[in-house]
């Protein structure tokens, strides 16, 4: 049986928050509609909660074995009968116009793609939600019909909002034309999907009027699991991936692209300092009688912190900027060196630990992989590429540098 919108709703252990998600999804002042609930082996009470709900004619029920998100999306797909389709994850909800008001757009304008704006909220305390705020778009980008290489500029410019799946209604041809399906066994699988759909797509809308609820805070896979080496060789394959979809997009111009490559590798640095940041305090704690000399380049807030970190059990730290004029100044009481002084104080040795500790971390390691002072990544890991987070971080970071540099 055809319909006009077919609602994904992938469900693991969600049960304290799913009949929240569910009671928004019944009330919709839309009647054309289905909702399917695919249950990937739940092992809480969702699955009983999800029952419940079958005695509404809108409502289908898929249970199958534990395989992530990805794969509960991708049944939902598959078993979709709707002209259009929208994703709404299990914890979260939606206001009592969500479809109407997409799926309006959606027919007034032959859209392929149109994204509403979001909330964020917290847990309750008692019985008052905590809301975070509003994440509404710029207005430039919103109200009214945009063609691929304006709704792309603002995919790249907004960011988060445009890369989630879920608060946004698509055409289903475009899925079922193209075979695109959500990558599974991935972490923030999302994100190279979104950018396959858009790249099929044609005509988009964004509203800037809030009809979907984020629940933050909530346990998730995102959370815990970004440093498994597996889970971080993922990141990078989707970032990289992303960026060769973008790049390869002609109705795009440069500046756009190199705005994308940027903020995409952001995501990925950003990851790797929290990474990094754990390391440094382990350094801290197991450095015995200060055996490691540690250089910190360059001298900014990140370097500050780790100067804070370090200084009590480790003797020998140096901040290296390649500003000529801070050469000899103090920073955080620990005395700078210029850039120029590295090659001759052996960061190659294992003794020595080198920091790169900012977001411009591709750009340092080509001014320092140029001028000699390191030849691999691994010089640049606070433990040598000597365990397997940073084995797969050496190997991202090639990649990602050859994307940056074509080498």
């Amino acid at each position: 049986m055809c319909v006009a919108v077919s609602i994904v709703v992938p469900i693991y252990n969600t049960e304290k928050y799913l009949e929240e998600c569910l009671e928004s999804l019944k009330n919709q002042d839309f009647d054309d509609y289905e909702v399917i609930l695919v249950n990937d082996g739940s092992t809480d009470g969702s699955l009983r909660i999800c029952e419940k709900y079958l005695q509404n004619e809108n409502f289908k029920l898929i249970s199958q074995e534990n395989g992530g998100p990805a794969k509960a999306r991708n049944t939902g797909i598959i078993q979709a009968a709707g002209k259009y389709i929208t994703f709404v994850d299990s914890d979260d909800f939606v206001t009592v116009d969500y479809c109407r008001s997409l799926y309006d757009l959606m027919e007034q304008y032959d859209l392929d793609v149109c994204a509403a704006s979001f909330k964020t909220f917290r847990e309750p305390q008692g019985d008052i939600l905590f809301e975070v705020g509003e994440n509404v778009f710029n207005a430039r980008h919103s109200g009214s019909l945009l063609n691929k290489a304006e709704f792309l500029s603002a995919y790249v410019e907004e960011g988060l909002s445009l890369i989630l799946s879920w608060g946004k209604m698509y055409k289903m041809s475009i899925f079922k034309d193209n075979a695109i399906f959500f990558p599974e066994g991935w972490l923030y699988e999302e994100s190279v999907l979104t950018l396959e759909v858009y790249g099929q797509a044609k005509r988009f809308y964004i509203l800037n009027r809030v009809l979907y609820s984020w629940r933050l805070g909530k346990p998730s896979i995102t959370n815990n699991h970004h440093l498994k080496p597996k889970n971080i060789s993922h990141e990078f394959t989707q970032y990289i991936k992303k960026l060769e979809i973008l790049f390869e997009l002609s109705c795009i111009d440069r500046s756009c692209k190199e705005k994308g490559r940027a903020n995409f590798s952001d995501e990925l640095i950003r990851i790797f300092l929290r990474y990094q940041r754990e390391a440094v305090a382990s350094i801290a704690i197991t450095n015995g009688g200060g055996s490691n000399q540690i250089f910190i380049f360059p001298a900014s807030a990140i370097c500050a912190n780790y100067i804070e970190i370090l200084k009590s059990n480790c003797t020998e730290i140096s901040v290296v900027d390649n500003d000529a004029s801070k050469r000899g100044a103090i920073f955080h009481s620990t005395p700078i060196i210029h850039f120029s002084e590295l090659k001759a104080r052996g960061i190659k040795e294992s003794e020595t630990v080198l920091i790169a500790s900012h977001s411009f971390f591709i750009p340092i390691y080509k001014q320092l992989f140029d001028n000699g002072i390191v030849s691999s990544f691994a010089d640049v890991m606070p433990y040598k590429g000597q365990n397997a987070i940073e084995q797969e971080y050496v190997k991202g970071f090639e990649k990602l540098y050859a994307f940056w540099y074509g080498k």
